[in-house]
């Protein structure tokens, strides 16, 4: 999974027949910090979700590819979040190889190890 070159977008993870997905609301605590981060900082903010997800993480829009991330090479699990203007609109979503669905509430609400 996650080859150069790869499309990252939301849409293609989604159409993935080897992976499950499920769609929550984001962290309260996490939000305003994604919202509210640099460039820099949001890709700061990718690598210490990723470290506690063990897993890919990207940030993006619903459409489009994803407008920052951390790509785990060999990783077959994946953190999609979707900022939208709304914040009732923000949201998470987890992608795990189909067989893990157990593994999809370690990831619910997901928010960094150390949140500041």
């Amino acid at each position: 999974m996650n080859a150069p070159g790869e499309d990252r977008s939301l849409a293609a993870f989604l159409t993935r027949e080897a992976l499950i997905h499920r769609t929550c609301g984001m962290s309260r605590a996490l939000l305003p910090r994604m919202k509210q981060a640099s460039p820099e900082g949001m890709e700061e903010l990718c690598r210490a979700l990723s470290e506690t997800a063990m897993a890919s993480v990207y940030v993006g829009r619903a459409m489009g590819p994803p407008s920052a991330g951390v790509t785990v090479d060999g990783s077959d699990r994946v953190i999609y979040f979707v900022l939208d203007p709304l914040d009732v609109d923000c949201k998470q979503v987890s992608f795990l190889p189909r067989g893990q669905e157990s593994a999809l509430e370690q990831l619910y609400k997901l928010e960094c190890g150390a949140m500041e």
